[in-house]
């Protein structure tokens, strides 16, 4: 899992790169924390591989809550692949 901001950046720097997506599944977890609000930098932070997007302030329940979601997701993205390797023509 990795928590970042969008502002953790330089003039060189993205804070969140587009991701290939052959290599999504293989990856941990981003989330994005920031306070910027506007509608297209959250959907850039999506669209480059961010599986959510959480605003300042935030509440700490909130982000616990949207890990723990994310982390039972990846769990069942691992049971998945899993079980579609003990099935080959599952695919």
């Amino acid at each position: 899992m990795l928590i970042t901001d969008v502002d953790m950046r330089d003039q060189r720097h993205r804070a969140v790169a587009p991701v290939p997506r052959d290599d999504r599944r293989r990856l941990a977890p981003i989330i994005v924390l920031s306070a910027v609000l506007d509608l297209g930098t959250r959907i850039t932070g999506l669209e480059a591989g961010a599986v959510d997007y959480v605003t300042k302030p935030f509440d700490p329940l909130e982000l616990r809550a949207r890990i723990r979601s994310q982390f039972r997701m990846r769990e069942l993205a691992v049971r998945l692949q899993r079980a579609e390797q003990l099935w080959p023509w599952a695919s």
